[in-house]
């Protein structure tokens, strides 16, 4: 459970304010996104797939109009909710599998560029 400092209405903006467990009173928070997980990924190994379907259960719950964050949200979650776990993380995974793909590509290019800018 997170605390804002903000209403979420129309004039609502993040601008590096960090979330803050409403529980431990931290904000020591992973920062991931749909582009990289790395650093989750580095620090839980292989329990981060059950890990993000625990936080997106959790979100999915506490979220009481999810239509206000993404007008789409809704219908997604209704889908996500009708797989099963193991569909679930097998998606997840594969999403990790992509985005370290995509790392270690991004790693060959700037070499490339680097060999020939050299």
């Amino acid at each position: 459970m997170y605390a804002g400092g903000d209403c979420l209405g129309d004039h609502y903006e993040t601008k590096n304010s960090p979330e803050k467990c409403l529980k431990c009173d931290t904000t020591n928070f992973i920062k991931i996104s749909k582009y990289d997980m790395s650093r989750l990924q580095e620090v839980y190994k292989n329990k981060t797939a059950e890990i993000l379907v625990g936080g997106i259960k959790k979100g999915l719950e506490n979220m009481n109009f999810p239509s206000l964050y993404n007008k789409e949200l809704p219908k997604i979650a209704r889908k996500w909710k009708g797989f099963n776990k193991k569909e679930k993380i097998r998606q997840i995974n594969s999403l990790l599998s992509l985005q370290k793909r995509i790392e270690e590509q991004k790693d060959v290019t700037r070499n490339l560029e680097e060999a020939l800018i050299a």
